[in-house]
């Protein structure tokens, strides 16, 4: 039988420091597809020697005697109240995402064409604080130069230089590190969790299933449109893949969409973008809700398996949640990659 428990850390320049003591079980809630992926809600005791204008949150649960972090937050909003002579801080904090949705540019920011992706980002990166990142090597340059108002988040930036590089948005894994990557489709080799009926994780037999197919297309055509370049690129993208109830080959008609970027890094990113919008198109036709015990490993847009007959498939998990308390289960938002 499993035992489960659980701890609120608080860090000081990354640094367990203190901890503050639940008034009510926090909720931990992680939404992929959000500017911020991860929100943490909770009540707690105030700590005299916590410093919430400056000190980070670190949820952590024990399972079976090992420590699971489940991200580190900051607070955005604290809210005190005192209750039976108990002075309390309602709390709502989010991910190391707010730092650099709380930069920006005080002034005009320029960047020359040739500029490296890489030292672009991680400048800002680095301007707002963030200094652990896994940023996966790339040796594109910016094809035009390239600028920003002042007033522009760093967050803004930084997604919008990830897109040009097929790379998803930034989000931040279970130990606050900034992840930086290109986008993969879910995939047998990217599997990061099964669940199944017979599983030691049990799904709730009670779940949600939604289908959207009518309206989507199955040809995804990009253009990179700005003048700032001499050379125009297209990329096409099609889903053809005969087990998609969406395909050409399945519905018997080509159904175009096209998308219009300003920059883009190269050719070969272009067309990733465009697999990326197919792929994506895909996994938005149908939606599984599923409740599990609590799994504290999930991280962002996991790949998720399900052995289920009548669900059946690999899944990219767009959101998850689950409280801090003992008996509390876990639910995930699924959206499959192939109808």
């Amino acid at each position: 039988m499993r035992s489960i428990d659980f701890r609120m850390d608080v860090l000081r320049n990354g640094v367990r420091y203190q901890q503050l003591i639940f008034s009510e079980a926090p909720n931990i809630d992680c939404s992929a597809d959000a500017e911020i992926s991860m929100t943490l809600r909770g009540t707690f005791r105030h700590n005299d020697a916590v410093d919430l204008l400056r000190d980070e949150l670190q949820p952590v649960v024990i399972l079976d005697g090992t420590e699971y972090p489940v991200g580190v937050y900051r607070p955005a909003t604290v809210r005190q109240t005192i209750r039976d002579g108990v002075t309390l801080d309602e709390i709502e904090a989010y991910d190391r995402s707010l730092l650099l949705s709380w930069a920006k540019l005080e002034t005009r920011a320029y960047h020359a064409s040739g500029s490296s992706y890489s030292s672009v980002i991680t400048g800002y990166l680095t301007a707002a604080g963030i200094a652990m990142t896994m940023f996966a090597p790339t040796s594109e340059t910016l094809g035009s130069a390239r600028e920003w108002d002042i007033g522009t988040s760093y967050l803004t930036i930084i997604n919008e230089l990830l897109d040009e590089l097929a790379y998803d948005h930034i989000w931040f894994n279970a130990r606050g590190v900034a992840m930086l990557q290109p986008y993969a489709a879910p995939a047998v080799s990217n599997i990061a969790h099964t669940y199944g009926f017979n599983a030691f994780k049990l799904v709730s037999p009670s779940r949600s299933r939604e289908t959207d197919i009518y309206s989507k297309p199955n040809v995804f055509i990009v253009i990179r449109t700005s003048p700032d370049y001499t050379t125009a690129l297209t990329a096409t993208a099609v889903n053809d893949n005969p087990m998609s109830e969406l395909s050409t080959v399945r519905r018997g008609v080509r159904i175009p969409e096209v998308y219009r970027v300003d920059n883009i890094a190269s050719q070969s990113a272009l067309q990733s973008y465009a697999n990326k919008l197919r792929d994506r198109g895909m996994e938005a036709a149908e939606t599984v809700q599923i409740t599990t015990a609590i799994v504290p490993d999930h991280q962002v847009g996991d790949t998720v398996a399900l052995t289920d007959a009548e669900v059946a498939g690999l899944y990219r998990e767009s959101g998850w949640s689950f409280s801090m308390e003992v008996g509390s289960q876990m639910t995930h938002k699924l959206e499959r990659t192939v109808l």
